[in-house]
């Protein structure tokens, strides 16, 4: 039972290291993170502006505050996708991040 759960998990795993690692799949990865993270930015501070929190105090730090938490986000998401690229797997993680 034990097995079956381990070798499945190696098994996707590797279909996905397989889909990421490629150079082209990568920077057609980030582009589209790139494009997220406008779509992410620009929808945080409207749905606060729908709400009404929209005056002249509140409006420039909504913007800095969707700017950082879409960055944040965005961030993540595109270092999983950096880390595989560049041939870490999961098992490599632990030499990369401290303890």
């Amino acid at each position: 039972m034990v097995d079956k759960i381990i070798n499945r998990k190696k098994a996707d795993h590797g279909r996905i290291g397989h889909r990421v690692m490629g150079i082209v799949y990568t920077a057609l990865y980030l582009i589209w993170m790139g494009a997220l993270w406008f779509h992410l930015n620009h929808g945080i501070w409207s749905a606060m502006q729908t709400m009404g929190i929209n005056n002249k105090v509140w409006f420039p730090r909504l913007k800095v505050i969707s700017m950082v938490y879409s960055t944040i986000i965005i961030l993540m998401f595109a270092s999983v996708a950096l880390l595989f690229c560049f041939g870490y797997t999961p098992s490599d993680i632990s030499e990369v991040m401290p303890k």
